[in-house]
């Protein structure tokens, strides 16, 4: 059966449905899952910001993602937004943008649409979203949308790869240099040659042994030491290059992805939950000022993550399990680190709900949130809402909770939303997505 586009063209006028006037801050935009002309209604707080993040409770929500879709296309056809960027792995843009600049294919872009080393966001929603920028870029010639990953989260050997390829290709090193670092480097991924694949690395002995502590019998200690010094001298190796380009930023993404897959966390003997939080979403600054130094300057970018990364903040207090037990982690998101630096010119609008599914975890519902959060107003106003969180109703609650989807777990934030986001959307029902790859 043929594949049925979603086809919302960017240029095309719509017919906006009625929005209702604002009381005490909130908004009801209920054609939003297939309106983008609905988001005019932020048209002031979008023409300030440079940079917009629009968060989720769950990666591949069906409504959620529609809703995030249909803002980007919005600011692509108002604003000139060009610059998207994704919570997953840097390593794959190159295939999806073949497809978005028409010398690739929508499978090949939909199958390297990834998190971690899994078809993470293979949802139809994203195909089709895909699949409109795609037109939109016909249209456009040399003025394309494209899309980056800044996630650290790239498939170990590729990083591995594209380093050791940049290196030798790098005349300032020098091929032998270039070899001998990548060699030194390789033993970090694997123990002795013992093994051929990371499945193996992690399953054997010596690994789990050091596991369990840096003293443990038979282990090989020289050689974790070796794995330290070989990554230091490819950090001081390549980011001794001074001149930014989006190869240049790849490759040092590539390098921050071996630094914490494969020896922050797995190597190192006091590595903790906290640790990997902070470090993860350091990187994904690091890498997202990587690109950001290689745009124009007078470019609005969007940034679509969970809400847990895209908020202005989030402290120890704030951090709850969905069934309300404390997880208390000092944790500098991603939103932090972008709000530290660029200020009021980065605007963050946080989504949650009350039926939230997700395909990305293979969930009908992420757990429902406490009475307190934004899921009571949808009951009252409709499928969808929008919340100032400036406003009355926003300032009446004493916290909010807000959903977020974490690994096979699921987390949010007990949190005063005007702390960490200029806008909430609210949604009574988001069901998981539908397979692409299933079609």
């Amino acid at each position: 059966m043929r594949y049925q586009i979603l086809a919302i063209s960017i240029l095309a006028l719509f017919s906006v449905a009625t929005i209702a006037a604002p009381s005490g801050g909130i908004i009801s935009i209920p054609a939003a899952y297939y309106d983008p002309q609905q988001f005019v209604v932020l048209d002031t707080f979008l023409a300030e910001k440079k940079i917009i993040a629009i968060g989720e409770s769950a990666h591949t929500s069906s409504n959620i993602n529609k809703t995030s879709f249909n803002l980007a296309k919005y600011m692509i056809n108002r604003f000139g937004l060009r610059r998207l960027f994704f919570e997953k792995g840097i390593l794959d843009s190159e295939i999806i943008n073949k497809y978005l600049t028409g010398s690739g294919t929508l499978e090949d872009a939909m199958s390297h649409f990834r998190q971690w080393d899994s078809v993470g966001f293979a949802s139809t929603d994203y195909a089709d979203f895909l699949t409109a920028l795609a037109e939109f870029n016909r249209g456009h010639f040399g003025d394309p949308v494209l899309i980056y990953g800044i996630d650290t989260w790239n498939p170990p050997w590729e990083s591995f790869r594209l380093i050791k390829k940049f290196l030798t290709e790098n005349k300032a090193s020098g091929k032998e240099t270039a070899d001998l670092l990548a060699d030194a480097a390789l033993n970090c991924l694997l123990i002795n040659g013992q093994v051929s694949s990371f499945t193996e690395f992690f399953a054997h002995p010596e690994y789990i042994s050091f596991m369990k502590g840096p003293n443990a019998p038979g282990l090989p200690q020289s050689r974790y030491l070796r794995c330290e010094g070989s990554l230091k001298n490819l950090l001081g190796l390549i980011f001794d290059i001074k001149q930014p380009s989006e190869t240049l930023a790849v490759v040092r993404a590539s390098l921050r992805t071996l630094i914490i897959d494969n020896f922050e966390q797995h190597l190192k003997a006091d590595y903790n939950e906290q640790q990997r939080w902070n470090l993860r979403d350091a990187f994904m600054f690091d890498n997202f000022m990587e690109l950001f130094a290689t745009f124009p300057l007078d470019q609005k970018i969007m940034i679509f993550g969970h809400n847990l990364h895209v908020t202005k903040q989030m402290s120890r207090d704030e951090w709850y399990g969905a069934d309300g037990y404390y997880i208390g982690l000092d944790f500098k998101p991603l939103g932090y680190w972008l709000n530290k630096k660029f200020g009021n010119l980065y605007g963050v609008i946080g989504q949650s709900g009350l039926n939230v599914g997700s395909l990305f975890r293979g969930v009908d519902y992420v757990p429902n949130t406490s009475e307190e959060s934004l899921d009571l107003l949808v009951r009252n106003i409709g499928d969808i809402a929008l919340v100032d969180t400036q406003g009355a109703f926003a300032q009446a609650s004493p916290f909010w909770y807000i959903q977020n989807e974490n690994d096979a777990s699921y987390s949010g934030m007990k949190m005063k939303p005007k702390f960490h986001f200029d806008y909430l959307i609210s949604h009574k029902e988001s069901p998981k997505g539908v397979p692409f790859f299933a079609r």
